[in-house]
């Protein structure tokens, strides 16, 4: 009796290596990755533990040659190469956000994948948080989400960005709300200044407002007339992550992958995009 296997391939020594790595071992799956990422998993004791569960390889085309599935979770320009690269050559790609350092960018990206044929999905973990599940996707919505957001100054993802980051690496997390709510893009507020960012959606039936502020408090706080009470957490994926302990995403990434794997939806992860770049081109313009 023949057993289907599902081969990911993994490219990223950061989240890939926390993240993405455990949720593929955990949901079963063989994972190929990098050679020279062995150091880093077996220094981190969290992760020394699945070395055994890996196959490594040596180039990014010995990868390509093993797998029908990959992830990549590189920083924004080389992912955009990488893309350019492999587009086309695996039955499913898993991305991470943002796909490109501006809309046009983004725009770019996308339409690449699109004419490639490449099936592919972003790694957009709300949908698979309890929170989520509890808003009111109905005819009238009240909801108003905070996201305190503590911002790494000397990173690559608060200095190549025109947000610093707020959107592109916090608020974008928020897209899939405007998906699941039915909300009109063509309809949306944006106002950054400074290190806060306000996305309100104001209509007759729906009013929703996502604040983004930079703190050194990480929070995130829910207050929605679909749930009884408030809800509260460091982050919207729960308490943040700490070295020496498994990364608090792994059991929702576990939900991202299987979903995309047994039953991807190329419109909704067409849509999600398509918001993303709305709201990048909302940003740009008003800012």
């Amino acid at each position: 009796m023949y057993i289907y296997v599902v081969k990911i391939g993994i490219i990223g020594g950061g989240f890939g290596l926390y993240g993405y790595m455990p949720a593929a071992v955990q949901n079963n799956y063989e994972v190929v990755t990098l050679e020279k990422y062995r150091s880093t998993i077996i220094s981190r004791p969290e992760l020394a533990g699945y070395v055994s569960r890996l196959q490594f390889v040596l180039t990014e085309e010995d990868l390509q040659e093993e797998c029908e599935y990959l992830v990549l979770a590189r920083d924004t320009a080389s992912q955009v190469n990488l893309i350019s690269k492999f587009a086309g050559s695996f039955k499913h790609i898993f991305l991470e956000k943002p796909l490109g350092r501006n809309s046009k960018e983004h725009l770019v990206v996308l339409d690449g994948l699109l004419k490639a044929k490449q099936s592919f999905s972003v790694g957009y973990l709300a949908p698979f948080t309890n929170w989520f599940q509890l808003l009111n996707s109905g005819s009238s919505t009240y909801a108003e989400l905070s996201w305190h957001c503590k911002i790494d100054n000397t990173s690559w993802k608060s200095n190549q960005f025109l947000d610093r980051g707020i959107f592109t690496f916090y608020g974008i997390h928020m897209v899939p709300i405007v998906q699941h709510l039915n909300l009109n893009i063509a309809k949306v507020h944006t106002n950054l200044v400074d290190s806060s960012l306000e996305i309100r959606f104001n209509s007759d039936i729906h009013k929703v407002m996502i604040y983004l502020v930079e703190s050194e408090t990480p929070s995130f706080s829910l207050i929605s007339n679909s749930i009884n009470e408030s809800i509260v957490l460091q982050t919207p994926f729960g308490d943040r992550g700490s070295i020496g302990l498994e990364d608090p995403r792994v059991p929702l990434l576990r939900h991202y992958l299987k979903k995309n794997i047994e039953e991807t939806n190329p419109y909704l992860n067409l849509n999600y995009e398509l918001i993303a770049i709305k709201l990048l081109e909302s940003i740009e313009l008003n800012h």
